[in-house]
Formats: structure tokens, sequence, C-alpha cells
């Protein structure tokens, strides 16, 4: 009787420690996807010493949450080749790809979200200025690379392969995961706001705002989305 209890416990034993590993694989799978993609040391260029500049809006590696997960991960965003990297150790990874991972930055309240654009050719990230459920405001920050440059004459200037950034291009969104560049001119953005024109043209010149202003059409979104 008593070996037969014994062979109990120890089934139970074995069975509960089962299920701890399971849940450690399920667990790990979870992480797996998460950091699915390669490392970012092993194929990143811009790492070359002979490269002037680098990919990275800010450089360091900020503390930021992944959609609503409550944990707190280390994430950067690489500019040059649109991909967010998340530090796991000694190493960096990029983020696997999801539209519905926003990544918020803490102490900034910076939110980058995935979205389609060029008709869309591209998928990329990009910066919430203002997210509403008609329409968003969005902003692009785009790293670009140049090759060398030798100068032609002696009163030229050669150029060393470097990485630039570019002027931050404004986009919105009125479509879920779409991104469209927002247009220059004042009548074509009034069309984006449906039937509330009349108050948005009050509101602009009540509030004396030039369209040509980030800060100002910040402005204008919230307003339309409150």
């Amino acid at each position: 009787m008593k070996k037969s209890i014994t062979k109990l416990k120890t089934l139970f034993i074995v069975l509960f420690i089962g299920v701890l590993h399971l849940e450690a694989q399920v667990s790990d799978v979870n992480l797996t996807n998460l950091y699915s993609r390669m490392t970012v040391a092993s194929f990143d260029s811009s790492s070359s010493n002979d490269i002037k500049g680098d990919s990275y809006i800010v450089d360091d590696f900020r503390p930021a949450k992944l959609a609503k997960d409550k944990k707190t991960f280390f994430v950067r965003y690489n500019a040059y080749k649109d991909e967010m990297e998340i530090q796991r150790g000694n190493d960096a990874y990029y983020l696997s790809r999801f539209y519905d991972l926003p990544i918020t930055f803490i102490g900034t309240n910076e939110v980058y979200k995935m979205f389609d654009y060029d008709k869309g050719k591209r998928t990329g990230y990009f910066l919430l200025l203002n997210e509403g459920d008609k329409i968003s405001l969005l902003l692009k920050q785009t790293i670009k690379f140049y090759e060398a440059h030798k100068a032609k004459t002696g009163y030229g200037k050669s150029e060393p392969k470097r990485l630039e950034r570019e002027d931050d291009a404004l986009y919105y969104s009125n479509k879920e995961n779409i991104a469209v560049k927002l247009p220059k001119k004042k009548k074509d953005i009034m069309g984006l706001f449906d039937s509330k024109e009349k108050d948005i043209e009050s509101y602009i010149k009540q509030n004396n705002l030039n369209l040509k202003k980030k800060e100002d059409l910040i402005k204008l979104f919230s307003f339309y989305n409150s």
C-alpha cells in the first residue's frame, strides 16, 4: 500500500514538473516570437567605422512598454533601417513587426506604431503626434545613407560615407494601418475633416494657427478629435 502511495506521489511530482516545463516552453515561444528576428550586431552595416553618423534618432536604449504589457523593455528606433531594436541581455534584436504592437517610451510618452505607406509599397514605424478615432496625425522620421563623394575640383569638398537625418515628413491616417502624406495646401487639409470644416476654420482663425507648423497641426487635430 505504502509503495503504491509512493508511486502515486512520484507520478504526481513528475507530472507537476512536466506542466511547469510546458509552461516555460510556452513562455519561451512568446519571447521567441518577440525576438524572432536576427541580432542587430550580426548585420548592421551602419556600425562600420568608416561611416559618419549613426542609425538612431536616440542612441541609447530607453525603457518602453509594448502594447498593454506591464513589463518594461529597453528599446531604440533605428530610423535608417526603419526597425525597432530591443535589448535582451548583452544582445540587441530587431523587434518582430506587428500592427497592433504600439511602443510607448516611458518618460517622453512617445508612441510609435506600424503603418503601410507609399500606397502599400512600404511598411514602417511612425511617431503618433495625435491619435483619434477618425483621423490621426503621424510623423515619419528617416535617416538616409549616402555613399562617399570625392571632390571633382580643388575647390570642391569631399564627403565620406555617411548617415544623415532627413527632414521629418507629416502623414495622416483615417484608415487602420494606412498612412498617407499630409497635403501641403490648406484647402486640401481642410478637406480631411468631413463636415466640420466651418468649425475647423473658426478654430484656426481664433487661435491664429499656421498649418505649415507641426505644433499648430497637432493643436488642430487635437481639437477635431476632442
